[in-house]
């Protein structure tokens, strides 16, 4: 595109920048300052941390994108006028991620101490001011704990597809769309108790069915093990917590 659209000179605009593919918004203004010292200030999530504390932003980053741009844009015009453009864009992502860091931000040696109004007010780490986390859905189904004439439980290796992809877990159904496997016929089944569980995006409640069968065979890559052996086999964390009542001596 620079050698078709440019004459193989890479233009030193920032609206041109934006126009060869790869390059957005922020990588244009990141060359233009870092290369060419062009008027403009990269605002990376360094920067807006930064701005954010220095003005004491109260609203989330993503509702004020806009505002930060110009608070950037408005140091580098007023407040160093005769500076690279270019330094001042990487004093500022150095200054983010090395000292005004999300977690335990390193004031004490801060340059911008005694302009942060975040400082100030004595709690810099509340700044960025963060979105509510939105409920998260739940999502319910059952666990089966079945037991065989031996006393071992089956286990089953889950599909290649999806959540928890090729581990082994116990049979379940109702809360992913499939079943591990088919569940054998049981008897004498009764509910232990519930166990929840938090995933990135629902929570889950899974009823812990406990039954007794005597077949020989889990259809599939089913497999029996001994209760004391389910810890070691390498169960999600949600199935362990189901094997909590197994060694609570609920069965």
């Amino acid at each position: 595109a620079v050698v078709s659209e440019y004459a193989g000179e890479f233009p030193a605009d920032v609206t041109a920048l934006q126009k060869i593919p790869g390059i957005g918004p922020y990588t244009a203004s990141a060359v233009g300052a870092m290369a060419f010292g062009l008027r403009t200030v990269p605002v990376d999530g360094n920067v807006e941390r930064v701005l954010a504390r220095v003005y004491r932003l109260d609203q989330p980053v993503a509702a004020i994108k806009p505002r930060l741009r110009a608070l950037a844009q408005s140091v580098l015009e007023a407040g160093a006028p005769h500076l690279f453009s270019g330094d001042l864009a990487q004093a500022f992502m150095d200054l983010g991620a090395t000292v005004c860091t999300p977690k335990s931000p390193k004031c004490a040696v801060c340059p911008l101490r005694s302009v942060c109004a975040a400082h100030a007010a004595g709690h810099p780490e509340q700044y960025p001011v963060a979105l509510p986390k939105p409920d998260k859905p739940v999502r319910r189904g059952q666990v089966f704990l079945i037991q065989n004439k031996s006393g071992k439980y089956g286990v089953v290796r889950r599909g290649a597809h999806g959540l928890l992809a090729g581990m082994l877990a116990f049979p379940t159904q109702g809360w992913d769309g499939n079943a591990d496997a088919e569940i054998p016929k049981f008897s004498d089944h009764c509910l232990l108790g519930q166990v929840r569980h938090s995933f990135t995006h629902f929570n889950l409640i899974l009823d812990v069915v406990h039954g007794k069968t005597a077949s020989r065979i889990l259809k599939g890559s089913g497999m029996w093990y001994d209760v004391d052996d389910l810890r070691t086999i390498g169960l999600p964390k949600v199935f362990l917590k189901a094997v909590g009542f197994l060694e609570k001596g609920s069965k």
